[in-house]
């Protein structure tokens, strides 16, 4: 049968008229209720709260320091044949349910949250390898796992296997994105710090697990080099005050470096010219010389015309066509003879 333990605040003969209220109930299939004769969980506490404190009433003196002082203790059982049968996944944990409008709701995984510990023991069922696992429920539905700390302390967030210390993994369609935010002053910050000398940080970026970018802060050379693409070497350099395209070294402010002849800068307005600035070992127009910087126009007619002059506007300085070039030499008025032009150090 089952047992109850009641309680009252009156006083009273024996036999008399004396309420009494149920306060614990242990029932025939082993279910205790404190504040409730229907438990429904081996331990099932209605309408209270659970404390576990220290021996010292309203005091936390008695505290031992970096000692557990105060603990319930949650034991994950074995499986069967522990000793040949895996048990990884197995949790045990506490749950946060928001319903309770049925017998049973203890074992319903809808509208709830729980904090479990989870067997990653890849071997025999013992649970000798927990990790800490998370799990939450959308509007009603049933719980999943959102946030993972492995065994090895490295912290999964939608994933259950972190391959880092960080691992972010948005398991539907859509943008894994993190966001810094300040309320009132202070600046959203991330800081890239080695605790030994001589490191660089570095940013990379893959498609689909192969490496396709990186930013990386080089300690030897104090620069930043930006990569992108499926070549190894670096494309941008910022050092200090200067910026090398192709180059890690750049001399100038800026510095655009290549070994294979051809362009190395093109000026683009969309649906009008481009230019190119080229120097090669050979060159590209004829009767010019090795390493000569030519300018080239990419299109047609008028936008092959290159003139020199104020920004202020007026007359250009100096004005090559498709026919000929000029200078003007008289500050009011062109030369009247316009021709050919070449100038040359001799």
């Amino acid at each position: 049968g089952n047992f109850t333990v009641a309680t009252t605040d009156t006083t009273g003969s024996v036999g008399g008229d004396i309420t009494f209220t149920d306060r614990l109930s242990v029932l025939a299939n082993g279910n205790v209720g404190i504040g409730t004769s229907s438990p429904q969980q081996r331990l099932d506490v209605e309408a209270g709260k659970l404390a576990v404190r220290s021996e010292t009433a309203n005091t936390g003196s008695s505290g031992v320091s970096s000692a557990v002082n105060n603990l319930i203790h949650l034991r994950m059982p074995y499986g069967t044949n522990p000793g040949s049968a895996a048990n990884a996944g197995a949790r045990v944990g506490i749950k946060f349910t928001g319903r309770n409008d049925g017998a049973g709701y203890g074992n319903d995984d809808g509208k709830s949250a729980s904090i479990y510990g989870v067997s990653e023991d890849p071997g025999a069922g013992y649970a000798r390898k927990m990790g800490l696992a998370f799990y939450t429920s959308p509007f009603d539905a049933s719980q999943s796992e959102k946030l993972r700390i492995d065994a090895d302390g490295k912290v999964g967030i939608g994933t259950s296997s972190p391959g880092h210390l960080l691992h972010v993994h948005k398991p539907s369609s859509g943008d894994a994105a993190l966001m810094l935010e300040t309320v009132t002053g202070g600046d959203p910050t991330i800081i890239f710090n080695s605790a030994a000398a001589n490191r660089s940080g570095l940013i990379k970026f893959q498609d689909n697990g192969t490496n396709v970018g990186r930013i990386q802060y080089v300690h030897n050379g104090d620069r930043i080099d930006f990569h992108a693409g499926s070549a190894t070497g670096t494309t941008l350099s910022i050092a200090e005050d200067k910026v090398g395209i192709g180059t890690t070294n750049p001399a100038k402010l800026l510095t655009l470096a290549e070994t294979a002849d051809g362009t190395k800068l093109r000026l683009n307005r969309g649906g009008v010219s481009e230019w190119d600035f080229s120097i090669g070992n050979t060159s590209i127009m004829t009767g010019v010389g090795s390493g000569a910087l030519e300018i080239l126009a990419q299109n047609s007619g008028t936008a092959r015309e290159l003139a020199i002059g104020s920004v202020s506007g007026g007359a250009p300085l100096v004005h090559v066509t498709t026919t000929g070039a000029g200078i003007q030499t008289n500050p009011s008025a062109w030369n009247s003879v316009y021709r050919a032009l070449e100038i040359s150090s001799g």
